[in-house]
């Protein structure tokens, strides 16, 4: 494993992460937002770094162009809390609103714009510790909370996800990344020609300000039925918004590794298959990327609308104010324990 000075913030140091594995693949990994910077698969003829993001510490700092959190880690609750605020046992909590009316991925200052500080444990594993004080971006309790991330010789990228409060919290952690299995500039055409599928029988529709509205739906015949391979330029234009951005509710036990998706570029041979612990999954397929050419990447890319695609295994939206969904609480003397494998064959 190899470590190496990132950038600087306030004077603190940040600092990159490079593992490989006896295959040739190359993971980067950095402290701010303890975000993916890079994911090298071994291939001929197209870009061999599947995953969106910048070259530089300004880029992921939202510097000049606002980073969409490329591949960072978010919480203390991803996705969106309704109307950002929320009550345990009988006390109103009020977060930070920066999605309209509502909080997104933590708030204003969530887990992506934090340095967190860093451990190797061997040479193909690295983990990152963040302690979210009490009443930060207005969450009860002191959390204390870590992210392993470990490459293998199997071509496997496990995330562990562990963290411990000392009083009530909601919590719901996942990594943002936004994968282009044709390679990072593979931009709109090559995501289109990905197949897709999802191990899921039921979605949770949402509002007009991506809200769940409580129901649990079945997929049917409808556009969320990707159950069976399919070809996302086939669906992708019937998807009202533009796009996917929708909270699968994953078949099987809850607490269990069990299968979450694939994704299949044929031209370049990759493919990715995914296992998670968690019951849902959030598919979004890059639909508020800029239309125009001011958010540049990695090697000079321009990344623009469906330019990549996020797989983000998560609780579901809004958990903390829908009764039947899961439940996102962790309370004292529990320990949250989830964990993500992405599995490439290339």
């Amino acid at each position: 494993m190899k470590k190496n000075i990132f950038g600087e913030v306030d004077s603190v140091l940040v600092y990159s992460y490079t593992i490989s594995n006896k295959n040739g693949v190359e993971l980067v990994v950095h402290t701010y937002g303890a975000a993916i910077q890079s994911l090298r698969l071994p291939g001929k003829n197209l870009n061999n770094d599947v995953i969106l993001g910048f070259d530089t510490l300004e880029g992921y700092r939202g510097i000049p162009a606002r980073n969409p959190y490329m591949g960072s880690t978010v919480g203390r609750f991803a996705n969106r809390i309704k109307s950002a605020k929320f009550e345990l046992d009988g006390k109103e909590y009020v977060l930070n609103k920066n999605n309209n009316e509502n909080s997104l991925h933590g708030g204003l200052r969530g887990f992506d714009k934090v340095i967190w500080d860093a451990e190797i444990l061997d040479d193909r594993t690295i983990k990152f510790f963040y302690m979210s004080r009490d009443g930060e971006e207005g969450y009860p309790g002191t959390l204390n909370v870590n992210v392993i991330f470990t490459l293998t010789d199997n071509d496997v990228v496990k995330i562990t996800y562990n963290a411990t409060s000392d009083a009530l919290t909601p919590i719901n952690l996942t990594n943002h990344s936004y994968f282009n299995l044709a390679g990072h500039k593979g931009g709109r055409k090559e995501l289109h020609d990905h197949i897709a599928t999802i191990n899921a029988s039921h979605y949770t529709p949402v509002d007009g300000q991506q809200i769940p509205t409580g129901e649990i739906r079945p997929v049917g015949d409808s556009i969320f039925n990707l159950k069976q391979p399919t070809r996302i330029s086939s669906v992708i234009d019937k998807v009202e918004g533009g796009g996917y951005d929708h909270n699968f509710v994953l078949d099987g036990e809850r607490g269990r590794l069990r299968l979450c998706g694939r994704f299949e570029h044929q031209k370049s041979g990759r493919a990715m298959t995914v296992y998670t612990t968690q019951p849902g999954v959030q598919f979004y397929t890059g639909n508020f990327l800029p239309n125009d050419d001011t958010l540049k990447g990695k090697d000079g890319a321009i990344y623009s609308k469906h330019g990549g695609f996020c797989f983000e295994t998560q609780n579901f939206p809004d958990a903390i104010n829908q009764a039947e969904f899961p439940t996102c609480i962790l309370r004292p003397g529990e320990v949250y324990n989830e964990i993500t494998e992405f599995h490439f064959t290339f």
